[in-house]
């Protein structure tokens, strides 16, 4: 039987990031910096990753 609430996922997202621990947001921080920072230079070559 389904559940009768659904989830808002932007609800379990900040709830999960407020009981983190630092270095987890850490590693999502640094994970996200090097994905922009991948993407400009994609951007800049004319050439993706690979």
């Amino acid at each position: 039987m389904a559940a009768s609430e659904s989830v808002n996922p932007a609800d379990l997202l900040r709830e999960q990031v407020e009981s983190a621990s630092p270095d987890v947001l850490r590693t999502m921080v640094k994970t996200f910096a090097q994905a922009l920072m991948s993407a400009e230079a994609d951007a800049i070559c004319g050439a993706p990753y690979g």
